[in-house]
């Protein structure tokens, strides 16, 4: 007799996702977005300064950011978080460039507990004046 390893039908699924596939392997939900913009102001801000990103409601789950950068003029990166734990949902590359960044999240299985901002604390460098920074927040809520 030899053992195997199989999986239920949910966790095949969910270990290999697709977007038409993700919700119904975890949540039975709706997707939901949030998008907000800050333009830093017109003197440079410091490494390690946060900046909060979009309210996202009590019991939903974070899946991914979509993130848009304009050039911060040094290698400027970020933690994505909840305001407590910096890096709850993962983080962003240089910024030294104008870009784009996809952040698929480090944390998509853990309902929030309570209302939520998500938070970027920079690092690495000083911030660039007068530079849009543009999150796009895709959650889901039952």
């Amino acid at each position: 007799m030899s053992t195997s390893n199989t999986y239920g039908d949910k966790t095949t699924i969910a270990m290999a996702p697709t977007p038409s596939t993700l919700l119904d392997a975890y949540w039975k939900g709706k997707l939901r977005v949030t998008v907000d913009t800050k333009t830093t102001s017109s003197t440079t801000m410091d490494s390690g300064s946060t900046i909060k990103m979009g309210l996202i409601p009590k019991g939903a789950y974070v899946l991914a950011l979509l993130v848009k950068h304009g050039a911060m003029s040094n290698a400027v990166t970020a933690q994505i978080g909840d305001g407590t734990t910096a890096a709850r949902f993962g983080s962003l590359t240089t910024m030294a460039s104008a870009g784009y960044q996809t952040v698929i999240s480090a944390d998509p299985l853990t309902a929030l507990t309570a209302d939520t901002y998500i938070t970027l604390t920079t690092g690495g460098a000083n911030c660039g004046a007068a530079v849009e920074l543009t999150v796009t927040t895709i959650f889901a809520v039952n």
